[in-house]
């Protein structure tokens, strides 16, 4: 019973220990290196530009998240910065497609117009999946105008309201999508 009693709170200390937000991707472009920088701002949105249910202060919460994960690798906040943090996110699913194009074979006999056409103006081809809640931040050498890196974290939209979540758990979302970054944060002395 007690070897029992052990593995249980085990799988509850584990679960709890986990975090909710999983690394995407992470990637270093260019072959940069992104130690050589030395200072960063992020890109302000237009507010008639936000998407809709993401607010000003849903922006400033990841914003001040992002900040606090740049000054902890030793970057300095500037507005004639050397790199440009720029953030993106999908608040809900969305599917993009094109048209398809009527097939050229195989060759039949008859002419084809008649009948597939109905179909082949409706049809469209799903060419990308945009997923709720996945936050996807970009970083652009600002002198060169250069791609310099770009991560992407999930499930920071809570699914019920499709709403941005809490300040303290955006914190634990940002620290995931830096988990990959390149230049770690600097041990204080």
């Amino acid at each position: 019973m007690k070897k029992q009693l052990i593995i249980c709170l085990s799988i509850v200390f584990c679960i709890l220990g986990c975090s909710p937000y999983t690394l995407l991707d992470s990637m270093v472009v260019n072959n940069a290196d992104l130690s050589a920088y030395r200072t960063f701002k992020i890109a302000s949105p237009d507010a008639s530009l936000l998407p809709p249910r993401f607010s000003m202060r849903d922006f400033n919460i990841i914003s001040n998240a992002i900040k606090t994960q740049m000054l902890m690798r030793g970057y300095k906040e500037s507005p004639n910065a050397d790199l440009l943090i720029n953030i993106g996110i999908v608040i809900t699913d969305n599917i993009e497609t094109k048209d398809a194009l009527p097939p050229v074979t195989p060759f039949f006999m008859s002419r084809r117009e008649a009948y597939y056409r109905d179909y082949y103006n409706d049809a469209k081809v799903i060419t990308g999946i945009n997923k709720e809640g996945v936050l996807t931040m970009d970083m652009i050498d600002t002198r060169n105008d250069m791609y310099l890196y770009t991560a992407s974290v999930g499930n920071l939209v809570d699914r019920a309201d499709h709403k941005v979540k809490e300040s303290e758990e955006v914190d634990k979302a940002i620290e995931a999508l830096f988990k990959g970054f390149p230049v770690k944060p600097r041990v204080e002395e």
